[in-house]
């Protein structure tokens, strides 16, 4: 399968099997007019996965711009992940990134990206979804 799915990709193409996925608001969203990926790894997943949790559940009304997300546990025990986040416009998301948040919401921010390594994103501004159809 990976074979026949690199060659509908121009370039290198990295596939990663992910065992555990945790998904918020519905997961991915064909509603979405820009999604970011998100790639790195940590040395502390639980804790990773837990501020995840804190953050959707008391403070996910902060974000009405965000649809829904996947966060993707790559297997292999080395703490590589790829989050899938899927917004309702750029400019909604990036007008909501620069706004200030409450105090306690930027301790889990801050705390969450300080886990993160590696880092890199990838912006899809014009992305092509379509769920299968439930039938």
């Amino acid at each position: 399968m990976v074979v026949a799915m690199s060659k509908m990709f121009e370039g290198e193409v990295e596939f990663h099997d992910c065992s555990e996925v945790d998904t918020a608001r519905g997961g991915g969203s064909d509603q979405a007019r820009f999604v970011q990926v998100i790639q790195g790894r940590t040395d502390d997943l639980p804790r990773l996965r837990e501020l995840t949790d804190v953050f959707e559940q008391q403070f996910g009304d902060m974000r009405p711009d965000l649809l829904g997300y996947l966060a993707c546990y790559h297997d292999g025990g080395d703490g590589a992940f790829t989050q899938v986040a899927y917004f309702t416009s750029e400019e909604e998301a990036r007008a909501a990134e620069r706004q200030e948040p409450p105090p306690e919401v930027a301790a889990t921010l801050r705390e969450e990206m300080d886990l993160m390594q590696d880092v890199r994103y990838l912006d899809l501004t014009d992305p092509w979804l379509q769920s299968p159809s439930r039938g």
